[in-house]
């Protein structure tokens, strides 16, 4: 095998529509593949905190931006989980990777879903960390936090409002970036997350937010109304294997998320974590991705 690289610098593939799609690889470049959907805010950088963890394991993580993130193309008009898989089906043709696996983290969750179901003859497993339920679940805007909660409510009613306030946020992470890292304290209330922020995640904040919202901030608005909108994921028995990690203490995104797509695939395995919130050190990282290798 290969010797471990720790991460690669930006990569672009062009879509069958003209769109760019970017992202980053982590890992072996001929370990077992595994394409990773990041959260919201989140990026294809998002893999280097625990580049060092997949390698270890001996995978090549692919790490995509999604429309309008980073540096991927924004896509107009209204995106779907869907066509999420469709683009991943066509990065993964240009790369020449028949079968895959698909990690999903958080607001990547129902992307994952999406491309287990569309793409079930090439994907081998589909793992989702502390992920969120599509729009389907009962009540799902209660068991989030509170930017979650209103910008899944603005992206539909009044999406230039949740631009206008995304362009605020970002402008302070530019300007007073340990102000905003301050201010994201209110989204990650469990006390293991704050002991993960305190030892130095709130200072890299800022970066990850700022290379999410590259494009500006229609990217991000747009994939929170795609969460908002009525998913069309056809949930039920699946054959590819499904399994979900979530946080017993999250208070970012309430392990009730987990326990409802859970509910729906009679198929999936669920992992509760006790004691543990939505953020996750590179350790755990390393626990999911032992079962991807």
């Amino acid at each position: 095998m290969s010797q471990p690289e720790s991460g690669s610098s930006d990569q672009t593939h062009e879509l069958p529509d003209g769109r760019s799609l970017a992202w980053c690889e982590y890992g072996v470049p001929d370990g077992a593949p595994v394409f990773y959907f990041h959260r919201i805010p989140g990026s294809r950088i998002d893999g280097r905190r625990t580049a060092d963890a997949v390698a270890a394991a001996g995978l090549r993580l692919i790490a995509p931006d999604r429309p309008g993130f980073g540096r991927s193309s924004f896509q107009a008009g209204k995106r779907s989980y869907a066509g999420w898989a469709a683009d991943i089906e066509s990065l993964a043709k240009m790369l020449g990777i028949d079968r895959f696996a698909i990690l999903a983290y958080s607001a990547g969750g129902p992307y994952a879903l999406a491309a287990g179901i569309a793409l079930a003859e090439r994907v081998t497993h589909v793992a989702i960390v502390s992920g969120v339920a599509p729009s389907e679940m009962p009540d799902y805007r209660k068991a989030v936090g509170p930017t979650d909660r209103a910008m899944t409510l603005l992206a539909r009613r009044a999406p230039w409002l949740g631009r206008v306030l995304m362009r605020r946020a970002l402008k302070q992470a530019r300007q007073r970036p340990e102000r905003f890292g301050k201010t994201a304290d209110r989204d990650f209330p469990a006390p293991a997350d704050q002991e993960i922020m305190d030892n130095g995640f709130r200072q890299v904040i800022p970066e990850f937010f700022l290379e999410a919202g590259r494009n500006g901030p229609a990217g991000m608005v747009e994939d929170f109304a795609v969460w908002a909108r009525p998913s069309g994921l056809a949930l039920g028995p699946i054959n590819t294997p499904l399994h979900l990690w979530h946080g017993g203490d999250d208070g970012t995104v309430r392990v009730s998320h987990s326990r409802w797509i859970a509910s729906q695939i009679p198929s999936a395995e669920l992992t509760v974590w006790p004691s543990v919130g939505h953020l996750h050190p590179p350790e755990r990282w390393a626990e999911v991705y032992a079962t991807l290798s």
